[in-house]
């Protein structure tokens, strides 16, 4: 069976649908296809008297024109580049050279070019002027024998400044961002109980070195330190296995603390603020903060709160910890102020939603909450990270330039969630309704014994389409207004 050239799995009807289509080489650190398929061993220096190796990350021609293309015109012949970060060089088909009039003569080829379908043929090269926004490029082309796509290299993207180079904005991604603000004091209510634990929780075995790791790694970071003096407040910590299966989410057990703590009155913003605002919005970037509440810095009379103790000793938190019941409210308060007054630029806790009529207004708004970020010392989390998206998710929703509409995979969980088998079961399953009691909360007030063929019954009428929430709209963008669908 034929492998695919990218992932070394058997070959994909849709290379689209390639797993390594956006993964990142760990051996050539070149995007679009795995280590055990690269050729990168075959790449030699670059000089003009020896023989070059170039990569391409795309020779697929899929016919398909998106947002990663750009059309140039290049010796009267209008060409449409598919904008390609992983090829090192532009290229484009023999098919393309030959309408160009007249004739252009091409210099021998001393490169050797290799894609993730394996080695291309070169006819030669030859330099090319184009303009692009009023403004003329020069660069070389390279010509490919086969039916292959035009490919606009990193280089020239850059230069035109189709892309932007990640290392120009790596000082905002990583762990252990600080964001330079005033520390956060807990306060606690009047006559407060201190509580202290004096043993730590057990530890399962296979735990105790990826507890002892995550522990290590937050105290280097700075965000929790040893503690060996007294302390009136000492919490306990529990472990938490983290999807992976190789990390832990170390967590204090805050609980007897929270009953004392005195809360801010931050309002939340709710989706039916935000999501309004968006119409109109056709170009989308969402950023994530990395460990947002651990980015906070804490007050020194608030560290020794947040003491808890583990088989390996006590610590407390110099960052705001997960657990506390006013961090979300604190977290909120301080990102706001941190991008208040950024037009086109929607917050929730540590989500991020840039947004803009066109791609244009979308970089400008994009480039100055960068630059707020990255002042401000917040650190994002790369891989949570979507730029210049037609289409993204935020709070629950997938949005696009024209609409609205329910994550299908939040929905699936309502969806697929049991028929209430007893009155517990049931308010806990049924929503607070507006406009008047639901069925459930009728049948519950009759006060008779209901048999569950009966109750689910009296449910059913009660209970949403879930077909219609995935499909049906909530804001109906394309009219730039907020207009909220019915769903019966």
């Amino acid at each position: 069976m034929e492998a695919c050239g990218r992932c070394g799995k058997p070959k994909h009807a849709d290379v689209r649908k390639c797993p390594a289509l956006k993964s990142k080489c760990n051996k050539c650190h070149k995007h679009g296809h795995w280590e055990r398929v690269c050729r990168s061993k075959a790449v030699r220096e670059v000089t003009e008297e020896t023989e070059q190796t170039y990569f391409l990350g795309e020779i697929d021609n899929t016919g398909d024109k998106d947002k990663w293309t750009v059309d140039l015109e290049m010796n009267n012949v209008p060409i449409t580049f598919k904008i390609d970060t992983g090829a090192d060089v532009t290229v484009i088909n023999q098919s393309t050279y030959n309408l160009m009039t007249p004739e252009i003569k091409l210099q021998p080829p001393n490169t050797k070019f290799v894609s993730p379908g394996g080695d291309l043929s070169c006819m030669g090269s030859f330099q090319a002027t184009t303009k692009y926004k009023e403004k003329l490029y020069t660069f070389k082309i390279h010509v490919i024998r086969g039916k292959v796509s035009c490919l606009l290299g990193r280089n020239e993207a850059v230069d035109m400044g189709l892309v932007q180079r990640v290392n120009e904005v790596t000082t905002m991604f990583g762990s252990g961002g600080l964001l330079n603000t005033e520390p956060v004091k807990i306060a606690l209510q009047e006559g407060a109980q201190p509580y202290a634990v004096h043993t730590a929780r057990r530890i399962p075995l296979p735990l105790v070195p990826l507890v002892k790791k995550e522990l290590q790694r937050l105290e280097n970071e700075g965000i929790i330190e040893k503690v060996t003096q007294p302390t009136e407040w000492c919490a306990a910590m529990v472990p938490v296995l983290k999807p992976n299966r190789r990390e832990v989410r170390c967590c204090a057990d805050l609980r007897k603390l929270n009953k004392a703590v005195k809360r801010e009155k931050y309002v939340l913003p709710t989706v039916d603020e935000i999501l309004p605002r968006l119409a109109g919005s056709r170009v989308f970037t969402s950023l994530d903060a990395a460990s947002g509440f651990y980015q906070i810095p804490l007050h020194e009379d608030s560290i020794k709160l947040t003491t808890f103790i583990t088989p390996f000793g006590r610590y407390a938190f110099r960052r705001l910890p997960f657990g506390i019941t006013s961090a979300p409210e604190i977290f909120q308060r301080k990102m706001a102020e941190t991008l208040a007054g950024l037009e086109g630029t929607e917050v929730y806790m540590d989500d991020i939603l840039i947004h803009g009529e066109n791609k244009e207004i979308h970089d400008q708004r994009l480039t100055k909450a960068l630059q707020v970020i990255e002042a401000a010392g917040l650190k994002l989390n790369r891989s949570k990270c979507k730029f210049q998206m037609d289409r993204v998710r935020f709070l629950g929703h997938i949005i696009d330039k024209d609409s609205v509409r329910p994550d299908p995979d939040k929905v699936a969980g309502i969806k697929s969630f049991p028929q209430p088998n007893n009155v517990t079961e049931l308010k806990r399953a049924t929503p607070n309704s507006s406009t008047g009691a639901s069925p459930a909360e009728l049948l519950m007030g009759r006060r008779i014994r209901t048999t569950l063929p009966t109750l689910q019954d009296n449910l059913t009428p009660g209970w949403p389409d879930m077909d219609t929430i995935r499909q049906t709209p909530l804001l109906n963008k394309s009219r730039h207004t907020s207009t909220i669908a019915e769903m019966e």
